[in-house]
């Protein structure tokens, strides 16, 4: 695994979604000898962003977390490492690493589902408004 250099900062080239309207996920890890499973409130192809009030400090920029899990629907579980990239209380930036292509096929086809069920919320929205 190539080190991630944290002072080597970049505009985030990947498109996120919130996921909370859609799921409550939590991205399992173990960091040290504590079993973490901080909230995912954002998720993209390229990365999450994480809310942990209660274990904050446990994460620093740069740190590598090593093989974790994210439950992404009933039956669909990802495997994957990421590096921690910028951390702002009580929300971690992460992004992922050495993702499997059958991973990211996974994943892109929950964000994928996910977006499609978003466009229609909204347009049922807009149609309700209309009818009023």
């Amino acid at each position: 695994m190539v080190p991630f250099n944290h002072c080597n900062r970049r505009e985030r080239r990947a498109f996120r979604m919130s996921v909370i309207p859609f799921s409550t996920a939590r991205f399992g890890i173990k960091v040290g000898d504590v079993n973490l499973t901080p909230l995912v409130d954002e998720l993209g192809i390229g990365g999450a962003r994480l809310i942990s009030v209660k274990h904050f400090d446990c994460f620093y920029e740069g740190q590598v977390l090593e093989a974790g899990t994210l439950p992404l629907e009933a039956n669909v579980t990802i495997n994957l490492s990421a590096v921690v990239r910028w951390k702002k209380f009580p929300r971690i930036g992460i992004q992922f690493v050495e993702m499997a292509e059958r991973e990211k096929d996974r994943l892109f086809g929950y964000l994928f589902k996910a977006s499609r069920q978003s466009i229609r919320i909204e347009r049922a929205k807009k149609a309700n408004i209309f009818l009023q």
